[in-house]
Formats: C-alpha cells, sequence, structure tokens
C-alpha cells in the first residue's frame, strides 16, 4: 500500500524515463591532432553541428506510453539532470523507437522518457476519485435491490417466466461482481502489482460475459414471431438459459485466456489502473463495440424480416377476423417487442461506450472530457438495470390495467345487447304463438270438412 507521499509523487508531471537503457553516442577528438578518423570543415559563419541518429529496441518497451509523449532528451552538466527544454521527437519505424537529434556541447549521453505522467489521471483527479465512489457505490446499491425484486418475483411466478428470471439474475451477479472487483482493487496500490494484472483479467472476462448475455438475451424479444417447426425448437434451445449462461462462459472465457496468453501486455498497463491496455485497439475497443453492434444490425434486420412476413401478417389476420367488428383491442405483441427492443438497445449502449471512452482517452497527460464520460458511465450500468426494471413493471402495470377496463368494456357490451335483443325477443314469441294457434284452427277445420264430406 501507498502512502500519502507516494500518491503525491505517482500524479506528478515530468520526465520518466521509458526504459531501463542510457545511449551514449557522440564523436571526441585527439587534442594533438594525431590518428583523427573524423574531420569536420567549419562553414563560414554558421555553427559546428554534429546529427546523431538514435535507435531503441522494442524489446524492453513494445507499447506507447498511454498518458503522456515519448521523447529523447540528452544530459545536461550545468543542472546535472536531463535537459526538459530541448529535447526530440520519437518515431515508430521498422519495430524500433527511432528519433534524430543534434548532439549538445556535453556529450552524447541520451534517453528515452515519457513527457506526461506515469499513473492514470483518474486516479490523480480528486473529483474523478469522488464521482467514481459514489456512482460505483449507487450502482453496486441499485444491483441488490434489482436481484431481491428478480428472487421475489421468481418465487410468485409462473414456470414459462423461469428463463427470463435466471438469465437476468445471472447478469446482475455478473455485473456485481465486477463493481467489486473495480470499484475495491481497481487502483494498483489498494491491490499490488501481480493482484492489479489478475484484477484487469477478472474485471475484463465479466464485461464480456455481460456482452454475449445480452447478445443471447435479444433474441429472446423475436419469440411471438417465430413460427411453429424445426425454427421453433432451435430458437428454443438458442434462448434457454441453460444455452445462453455456458455459450455466454465459455466464449468470455475463452477470449480473455486467449488475449492474457498471445498478448503478454494487455493485462499490463502500468499506470497504476488495473485495465486493459485500451491501445489494443482489435481487443480493447472494436471486438466489444463490434459484438454488440453486430448484434444489434442482426436483429434490427430480423424485427422487420418478420414482421413484415408473412407468417405475422397471417397471424394479424387471423386475430382481426376472429374479433370481428368488436370494440374491444387487445395490445399487439409489437408494441410490447418495441419496449424490449429498447431496453435491450440502452442495456447494450451502456456496456459498449466505456470500451470507446478509454480509448479516446489515452496520451493526454491531464484529465480530459473523456476520463469523466469513461467514469460516469462504466459506473452507472447498476443504476440503467433498476431504471429499466421499473419502467419495465410500469410498463405491464398499465398494460394490465388496460385489459381490465377492455374487458369490462367488454361486458357492459354484452350487456347492452342483451337489453337491446330482448324485446325483439318477446315480439318474435308472441308472433311464433299466433301462427302455432292459427296451423291448430286451420288443422280443425280440415277435420270438420272431412267428417262433411263423408257424410
Amino acid at each position: 500500500m501507498l502512502n500519502a507521499s507516494d500518491l503525491q509523487d505517482r500524479c506528478q508531471f515530468g520526465f520518466f524515463q521509458a526504459n531501463e537503457k542510457v545511449l551514449s553516442a557522440g564523436f571526441f577528438g585527439d587534442e594533438d591532432g594525431k590518428d583523427n578518423k573524423f574531420k569536420f570543415t567549419a562553414v563560414a559563419n554558421q555553427p559546428q553541428t554534429i546529427t546523431v541518429k538514435i535507435r531503441y529496441s522494442k524489446t524492453t518497451m513494445k507499447r506507447k506510453p498511454l498518458h503522456g509523449k515519448l521523447k529523447i532528451t540528452s544530459w545536461k552538466s550545468i543542472i546535472n539532470g536531463w535537459d526538459t527544454s530541448e529535447t526530440c521527437q520519437v518515431e515508430d519505424t521498422d519495430g524500433d523507437w527511432s528519433s534524430t537529434c543534434t548532439q549538445n556541447k556535453d556529450g552524447g549521453n541520451y534517453a528515452m522518457v515519457n513527457d506526461g505522467r506515469s499513473t492514470d489521471p483518474t486516479l490523480c483527479s480528486n473529483t474523478l476519485i469522488i464521482i467514481f465512489y459514489v456512482i460505483n457505490g449507487a450502482s453496486f446499491i441499485c444491483l441488490i435491490v434489482v436481484n431481491t425484486i428478480m428472487i421475489k418475483r421468481r418465487c410468485s411466478s409462473k414456470k414459462e417466466e423461469e428463463r427470463n428470471d435466471i438469465i437476468g439474475f445471472v447478469y446482475n451477479i455478473a455485473l456485481m461482481s465486477f463493481f467489486i472487483c473495480y470499484t475495491s482493487f481497481v487502483d494498483k496500490a489498494h491491490s499490488g502489482t501481480y493482484a492489479c494484472y489478475a484484477i484487469a483479467g477478472v474485471t475484463y472476462w465479466l464485461l464480456l460475459m455481460c456482452i454475449f448475455i445480452k447478445m443471447f438475451q435479444a433474441l429472446d424479444i423475436l419469440e411471438p414471431y417465430v413460427a411453429k417447426g424445426f425454427l421453433e425448437k432451435f430458437y428454443k434451445l438458442l434462448v434457454s438459459w441453460p444455452f445462453v449462461i455456458f455459450s455466454s462462459l465459455v466464449l468470455s472465457s475463452g477470449l480473455s485466456g486467449a488475449f492474457g496468453i498471445f498478448m503478454t501486455n494487455f493485462y499490463k498497463r502500468d499506470d497504476n489502473l488495473c485495465w486493459i491496455r485500451s491501445d489494443y485497439i482489435v481487443s480493447g475497443v472494436i471486438l466489444p463495440m463490434c459484438h454488440l453492434g453486430a448484434n444489434a444490425i442482426i436483429f434490427m434486420v430480423l424485427m422487420l424480416a418478420v414482421t413484415l412476413g408473412p407468417v405475422y401478417k397471417k397471424e394479424e389476420k387471423k386475430k382481426n377476423k376472429k374479433n370481428g367488428n368488436k370494440e374491444k383491442k387487445k395490445e399487439s405483441p409489437l408494441r410490447k417487442t418495441i419496449f424490449k427492443a429498447l431496453s435491450g438497445l440502452t442495456s447494450q449502449l451502456i456496456l459498449a461506450l466505456p470500451w470507446l471512452m478509454q480509448y479516446l482517452s489515452l496520451y493526454a497527460s491531464g484529465t480530459n472530457i473523456f476520463h469523466y464520460l469513461f467514469v460516469i458511465i462504466n459506473g452507472c450500468q447498476g443504476m440503467i438495470q433498476f431504471l429499466l426494471l421499473s419502467l419495465s413493471q410500469a410498463f405491464l402495470n398499465r398494460s394490465s390495467g388496460e385489459e381490465d377496463e377492455d374487458d369490462e368494456e367488454g361486458e357492459e357490451d354484452g350487456d347492452e345487447s342483451r337489453k337491446e335483443n330482448s324485446p325483439q325477443k318477446d315480439k318474435n314469441i308472441v308472433k311464433n304463438e299466433k301462427e302455432r294457434r292459427n296451423q291448430q284452427r286451420n288443422h280443425e277445420n280440415n277435420k270438420y270438412e272431412d267428417i262433411e264430406i263423408k257424410l
């Protein structure tokens, strides 16, 4: 654990040696002029300068510093330290760090330094630290409330709701585990060096699992529109909770493990923040966002294909024909699907944006807007889940209220129709009675006629 003075020192701006090597290069002539291998011809009215080309191998430092710029500086004997006023830019050429400098009067001792900070700015800003703990704590409490509500609802719910409850519960447990690790051990001062690397891997694994769960969960929205047959069986397998949880666990574990093995520095930021290196653009930014983006596009295409397809239209015609001219209107499944789609896309967006914000915050020595957005968006995921659950409950209550009103209207319409039809029914009874009497009278008259003929 670092003390207060160490915490203060690690957030200072300055030149920090980027690796352990100091290169010495230059020309040194003999005072007596003998055995000179190099001769320089001075140009009139121009100072004599020597250009030095420096090349560092990437074996000791493979990536750029995350919070500053690489520069080449030389030793200045007057100040007995590295020169901070005259530096040389560093370029990435042919797998090495190279620079071209002009030799100073003190000889050719050069070093590659990081002109910036050695610590992530989010750990150096008191404002960001306060926001970090407040938002993460609120999200953790919200997730506890959400899980409590889901457990209570599961105990009193029907069996067909079991799938969504279990998947949502596992998702919230993964988010809670993420917030415990992220809030308590995100600073290397609290976790230690090697534990910090492990925390970076665990948090990445948990967020990947949440992403895959949301991807599978989005398919659940298409349930009302899937036709019966083989497609229905395959669909039920794809959205079943054992398949969703097992697949999400395997995919997230495989990817996070592969990145840790084949990208040795992926979990080693070396800036006191226990997080992945976001300068690995493919695995740290593109992969999480592509999963969610592709899922959103595929989902919208499927929605359009299903809702505009013949199966959905056929079902709608059957419902309209069955209802006839009744004024009672039942809620369309499309409305409920749209609500679920918006909820799912919101959750996916909240999961995807922190990866992009973390990348955009790189290479800056001080705090910027992207540091704030990363802390706020990444920390509010639990509160978003609580908000979506509240909106979902309000939507269900409103739908049930509309159904009750429709039922009452249907009963009233039935009573009124019975009242309207009762006078007509009485008239029909009287009419039938008259016809029966007339038929009986005619029958008797026919009998009398037969008797007269026989007589």
